[in-house]
């Protein structure tokens, strides 16, 4: 094997190890901003849900983070999806700061509907 290959050979191997060491860098790194979340402890408090897109929902210019495992229930108690739920509204929200600038939302619980309120209500949301 001529020393041009064996040389073409070491750098692919190096590069592979960079680009492996990178990916994995890049992948722990994800979720830093909710890392600090599971070290304190959830916030409760009673809040007017302005308007809501995607995955948050607004509450005087701050987005709280909604994912799967959000809990959302309606005025009776029933479960229901993001795209379910009215703005605006007053509900009860229990969510925990975040490392990031958004809030991460546990549960949220529809106290009351404002005047307006429909499950539309995606204004004021992130573009």
């Amino acid at each position: 094997m001529s020393s041009n290959c064996l040389k073409t050979d070491v750098f692919k191997s190096i590069r592979g190890v960079v680009t492996v060491f990178l990916g994995t860098l890049f992948l722990l790194s994800m979720p830093v901003c909710w890392a600090g979340a599971a070290d304190k402890p959830p916030i409760q408090k009673r809040v007017v849900i302005d308007a809501k897109a995607p995955g948050v929902v607004i509450v005087n210019g701050a987005y709280y983070a909604v994912t799967d495992a959000t809990l959302i229930l309606d005025i009776l108690g029933k479960e229901i999806p993001l795209c379910d739920l009215p703005v605006p509204c007053e509900a009860d929200l229990e969510y925990q700061e975040t490392e990031g600038p958004d809030f991460l939302c546990l549960v949220i619980e529809i106290r009351r509907l404002l005047t307006g309120a429909d499950t539309q209500g995606t204004s004021g949301g992130k573009d």
